[in-house]
């Protein structure tokens, strides 16, 4: 079974950050990748309809200047980097879409909107050093949606996001690059990883249990009643 990597750039494309001795180039992180393919999911973020989260601590200053940001991350069949200002055409379709974009908590969203997003994507990974990657297949480039880390806006913290453009649902994909991203979370010590999902949603949350998160609480917020996970010890195998 292949394992993730991690293509690190080169010192000058570091955000504010020194590359640990001995680690440049690419860097094979523990453990193998299982990705059998889920149910079909598009989207998710606390509020929209797939509603997956994943909230972390944040991390110390020490240990903020010690990460890496990475080129990419390399899955099996998909090659994960951080998005950059080439992916905004991608990202508009991705969020002009209302099975795609409208199922995130933001909704639906205008080129604008659109721009205004992909800055904040960004100056996440400049200020943080985790951010959101733009999933593309490596064997051909095609774009397959985004995965990531963002600073949630209602205060739940350091979220996953992700969303699958429909013609790559029911694939594994979703899975896959959730993986990577849990494993970079790993190697880059952020932790621990907790994930929100709506009560109700069944397939978020089996994907979740797919992924080695474990119930912890039910909470009722008003508006919905969510489900809260925590990552079982070991994380996904």
């Amino acid at each position: 079974m292949k394992g993730i990597s991690i293509v690190a750039p080169d010192v000058a494309r570091l955000v504010g950050q020194r590359q640990p001795a001995g680690t440049e180039g690419r860097r094979s992180l523990p453990g193998g990748l299982k990705s059998p393919a889920p149910p079909d999911v598009r989207a998710a973020d606390a509020t929209g309809g797939g509603d997956i989260q994943a909230q972390m601590d944040r991390p110390s200053p020490d240990e903020e200047t010690s990460r890496v940001n990475p080129e990419s991350l390399d899955t099996d069949r998909l090659r994960l980097a951080p998005v950059a200002e080439t992916d905004f055409a991608d990202l508009c379709r991705l969020t002009a879409h209302p099975e795609v974009g409208g199922k995130l908590k933001h909704g639906v969203l205008t080129e604008a909107e659109t721009r205004a997003q992909l800055d904040t994507y960004r100056a996440t990974w400049d200020s943080r050093g985790y951010g959101v990657f733009v999933m593309r297949r490596r064997e051909d480039g095609a774009f397959v949606g985004i995965v990531g880390l963002w600073d949630h806006d209602e205060g739940v913290g350091v979220a996953m996001r992700y969303a699958v453009m429909p013609e790559h649902r029911s694939r594994g994909y979703t899975k896959e690059g959730a993986i990577a991203v849990l494993k970079f979370a790993e190697q880059q010590n952020i932790h621990p990883v907790m994930a929100v999902t709506r009560e109700n949603n069944l397939v978020s949350r089996q994907i979740l249990v797919d992924l080695g998160f474990a119930l912890r609480e039910i909470r009722d917020t008003g508006h919905a009643r969510l489900a809260i996970f925590a990552l079982a010890s070991g994380g996904p195998a």
